[in-house]
């Protein structure tokens, strides 16, 4: 059987069973909640909701404002730390980008995700608008639905804010 890679939304527990082998990958899902799942895997117990299927309409990102010189310009350090002056700051020069633990906690995994999409767009963009639009792009390709990110929470600039609710819409098809 081909395996097919699909994004569902999903009520309660379920199971996961390989393309290739038949065998029971795990259990997933907690009882009364409602998530979305990236599944590659056929499932079994699973209580999917049936929504419309919707497209996403993305700006496309501009034209680099930085020249990477080699491959390693690509690799980057996290560090965690405990400075109130920054929520989140890169030093791209130096390949290290740096999350304030206090600012970390008060988000969850959609907003954690773009807060580090935007540090890795420093790599590419100064610009502030761009690099949120390069972090929307990293949500996507990571399988990270963008309306579970809640922008007013991590965006301060009502610019930044409209920009990139603008950025991106889901039209049903």
């Amino acid at each position: 059987m081909k395996e097919n890679k699909k994004i569902l939304t999903i009520t309660g527990k379920f199971d996961i069973f390989s393309y290739k082998t038949g065998k029971k990958i795990g259990s997933f899902g907690y009882p009364n909640e409602t998530h979305t799942y990236l599944i590659n895997g056929y499932l079994k117990n699973a209580n999917i909701i049936n929504k419309p299927v919707e497209k996403l309409l993305i700006k496309v990102l501009p034209k680099p404002e930085k020249k990477l010189k080699n491959q390693k310009d690509l690799q980057f350090f996290l560090y965690i730390n405990n400075d109130k002056r920054h929520k989140a700051s890169t030093l791209a020069h130096l390949n290290k980008f740096y999350v304030n633990t206090n600012f970390l906690k008060n988000l969850n995994f959609y907003e954690k995700s773009f807060v580090i999409g935007h540090e890795l767009g420093h790599r590419f963009y100064y610009n502030e608008n761009f690099c949120d639009l390069f972090a929307l792009h990293f949500l996507i390709i990571n399988y990270i639905d963008p309306r579970f990110v809640d922008f007013d929470k991590i965006l301060f600039s009502n610019d930044r804010k409209n920009f990139i609710k603008n950025s991106f819409k889901f039209v049903k098809i």
